[in-house]
């Protein structure tokens, strides 16, 4: 599901998402917000999905790692034209559920994570 949120979001602000993303042109100041809110964005799985509040580095570098693939979906998708939106969210529902799997395994992730039963 929150997949499929995000991809209607990116579908709906198409041009943020690429200017934000990708495009050289843009303004340091953006590109320091942009990294301010992609910085939330890890805490923000780890938190809501992973179940940790206070999330190690390491935990930290790990969604990270999925994050950027699932932005270079994106930049094939939105910049390069090299593949099609199903198989964008195709992909990025694969790393979320390899997100979690890793997660699993991860000590300071609490078990049950949220949205598991016990």
């Amino acid at each position: 599901m929150a997949v499929s949120v995000w991809m209607t979001w990116v579908d709906e602000n198409h041009r943020l998402a690429a200017r934000a993303l990708w495009l050289e042109d843009t303004s340091p100041a953006f590109i320091a917000f942009v990294a301010k809110t992609a910085q939330a964005f890890i805490k923000h799985i780890a938190e809501v999905y992973l179940g940790v509040t206070e999330p190690s580095r390491e935990l930290l570098r790990q969604v990270e790692i999925y994050l950027r693939a699932a932005e270079a979906c994106l930049r094939m998708w939105l910049v390069e034209g090299r593949i099609q939106r199903a198989e964008v969210q195709e992909t990025i529902e694969r790393l979320t559920q390899d997100l979690v799997r890793m997660a699993e395994d991860w000590p300071e992730v609490p078990k049950p994570m949220p949205g598991q039963s016990g």
